[in-house]
């Protein structure tokens, strides 16, 4: 009997997020390459001007959700591609 292979699922990550930020090593049919995304830190391949994950340390997130709540707005708005 052959076994079946599972497909390994890709993840772009922003070229602008650090190296050192979340790799996925614990997930073993996972793939990360860098790309450059028009918005958050990662995406998956063919969907990256329609699917984002921002990643934010708890102090970047309150800040986001208050004092600087417009800059995080204008952050997350992607231009039209």
């Amino acid at each position: 009997m052959t076994e079946m292979q599972t497909p390994k699922l890709t993840i772009v990550r922003d070229t602008r997020e650090h190296a050192t930020s979340y790799d996925f090593a614990g997930y073993p049919d996972v793939v990360v390459i860098d790309g450059c995304l028009p918005a958050g830190d990662f995406s998956i391949p063919g969907f990256t001007d329609r699917c984002a994950l921002e990643r934010k340390r708890l102090d970047d997130l309150i800040g986001c959700l208050s004092q600087d709540r417009d800059r995080f707005e204008r952050e997350l708005t992607a231009p039209e591609i």
